[in-house]
């Protein structure tokens, strides 16, 4: 099984008390991909240490295999974009 989510982190610096992306099964195999082309975007995968980061300016996105159901996402502090910021996040119940 495969789910998509797309967030939009325009005005969020700091992580929310609940996931934007809350899986119904236990992940195996999760992509966070932006797609901004300038923005630094963190990922936690409980809400309060950051997981991994994605500058958008060296690579549009990350993948790992943690086991996840909830997936929470914020954009660096200060920075201010006319675009919207959008992270889309996929996540799958199997490795291949």
């Amino acid at each position: 099984m495969i789910r998509a989510y797309t967030v939009n982190v325009s005005l969020v610096e700091t992580y929310p008390a609940s996931p934007q992306v809350s899986i119904p099964f236990v992940s195996r195999s999760t992509s966070v991909l932006s797609r901004h082309p300038s923005a630094i975007v963190y990922f936690s995968l409980d809400g309060i240490v950051d997981a991994g980061v994605i500058d958008s300016s060296r690579t549009a996105g990350l993948d790992f295999g943690t086991p996840t159901q909830s997936i929470w996402i914020r954009r660096e502090a200060g920075e201010v974009s006319p675009e919207d910021v959008l992270v889309d996040v996929s996540a799958e119940d199997v490795i291949y």
